[in-house]
């Protein structure tokens, strides 16, 4: 019993982190930088914003890291209900997390443009801060695709808590609906929907998804009830 508590304290322990650091690293900072069709004005927010661009490079390598931890405390969790769809999570959520390496790696990518004398030689300003416009782009694409990843996690996630005897069924049952917002998320950046009404649905759905995940991980933490038992082989 001890086992099973402490792995799902750690786990809560863990998503909180996340929860705190990814919105500063994913949503703040971009903001302060990127200006949609504006390649000049982003140019320009970058270099005003040198310091803050590298944290966040360094934020996004630190949630990763967690991520690491988090998907194999998931994974170890969960076996006890079902291994084969534990692993299915634990696969898709690190499918992700590879892919948010990648991220990371475009991101750096940027680095040597804003400071490096060589590649001014050999480009105009323009065609660096195009470049770099560039970049950023595709690191925006990165997410939709691990947005994918992501949807497929959940929803094994959410199929696990269901089935699960020591989480409230309710948590999977909005974790899984979740899921299909951060797919229809993904879906609407691939094919550019600009419909209201479907912004709408996305944004409503995701909102279970945030009430499942907080609400599962909260409950890791404050449980004290947790039952140990045999997982399926």
């Amino acid at each position: 019993m001890k086992t099973l508590k402490n792995q799902t304290k750690l786990a809560g322990i863990l998503y909180i982190l996340i929860v705190l650091l990814g919105p500063f690293v994913i949503m703040y900072i971009p903001s302060q930088i990127i200006v949609d069709g504006d390649i000049s004005q982003t140019a320009l927010n970058l270099l005003d914003n040198q310091l803050l661009f590298k944290i966040g490079i360094l934020g996004e390598v630190i949630i990763i890291m967690i991520e690491v931890l988090l998907v194999t405390l998931l994974y170890t969790i969960f076996k006890r209900v079902n291994k084969p769809l534990s692993l299915a999570a634990a696969f898709s959520r690190f499918g992700m997390v590879i892919i948010m390496g990648v991220n990371v790696l475009v991101l750096a990518s940027i680095i040597p443009l804003m400071d490096n004398a060589l590649y001014a030689t050999a480009y105009t300003n323009a065609q660096i801060d195009t470049l770099i416009y560039y970049l950023f782009n595709i690191h925006e694409f990165g997410v939709l695709v691990w947005g994918v990843f992501f949807a497929l996690h959940l929803l094994c996630l959410g199929l696990l808590v269901v089935k699960s005897e020591f989480v409230p069924s309710l948590l999977g049952k909005f974790i899984m609906v979740g899921s299909i917002g951060y797919f229809l998320e993904s879906t609407k950046g691939f094919l550019e929907i600009n419909s209201d009404l479907y912004g709408w649905l996305v944004n409503f759905l995701l909102l279970f998804s945030m009430i499942g995940e907080i609400g599962l991980f909260i409950y890791f933490i404050i449980n004290k009830r947790t039952k140990e038992y045999n997982y399926e082989s």
